[in-house]
């Protein structure tokens, strides 16, 4: 799945080069309307279609984050995940931020339990996840390779979906005008991913009798206002 190993492309490198144009037209302007208006005047029209893939995977992306938190979060409740080994995947990524560089990791440890108030409900919140630990689909996804519970091939079959999603989120955020990176497959491909996920998610909270009748409720409820 490396990018870096593909072909240089002359058609990639005018696709990239025109891509970095448009973030100029975005840059100069105030509203899509003046955006598209530049796209007219200099015929670049593929942009029209490629600037709302674009907002939809970056949507994609940010809803992805908030239902793998809402899946964490019932998985607590569920006591389907090993609290030991989550607490210790979080504070290990709140001791690499730039506040804990410097500190030791019983004081990480204190400022966890404040902001948790000592209550393991509260570990994989959004607020504690992305604000406190400031984790990624990487931590997550470690997480869920590590404490989560559930049938394993469900586990292996998500796990393997978050790598593809995020593989494309990095091109998507890095090296969309690479010379060797289709920009419309890459995006395209995110949302697929972003779209089989939420599909995935919800799926295994329905299908697995394991989960309690009120954990599928709440959970598929929690989809549908995401989405």
């Amino acid at each position: 799945m490396d990018s870096q190993s593909k072909e240089h492309s002359d058609k990639k490198f005018i696709s990239g080069f025109g891509r970095y144009v448009f973030a100029d037209f975005v840059l100069d302007s105030i509203s899509w309307k003046d955006v598209f208006s530049k796209i007219e005047e200099y015929k670049m029209e593929k942009f029209k279609m490629q600037s709302f893939l674009e907002y939809k995977f970056f949507n994609v992306i940010y809803v992805i984050h908030y239902l793998l938190a809402d899946f964490l979060e019932l998985l607590v409740e569920e006591n389907k995940i090993n609290i030991s080994s989550t607490k210790k995947i979080l504070l290990n990524t709140i001791k690499q931020s730039k506040n804990f560089r410097n500190k030791n990791y019983e004081e990480a440890e204190t400022f966890l339990d404040k902001e948790t108030n000592g209550k393991d409900k509260n570990l994989l919140s959004p607020h504690v996840l992305f604000y406190i630990a400031h984790v990624g689909l990487g931590e997550i996804k470690n997480i869920i390779q590590d404490s989560v519970k559930i049938r394993k091939t469900n586990k292996q079959k998500l796990i393997s979906m978050i790598e593809e999603f995020n593989y494309n989120r990095n091109i998507f955020v890095h090296n969309l005008m690479s010379t060797r990176v289709d920009q419309i497959e890459t995006i395209r491909n995110g949302i697929q991913n972003g779209s089989e996920i939420i599909e995935l998610l919800e799926s295994y909270i329905i299908n697995d009798d394991s989960f309690s009748e009120d954990g599928a409720i709440k959970y598929g409820r929690k989809i549908k206002e995401d989405v």
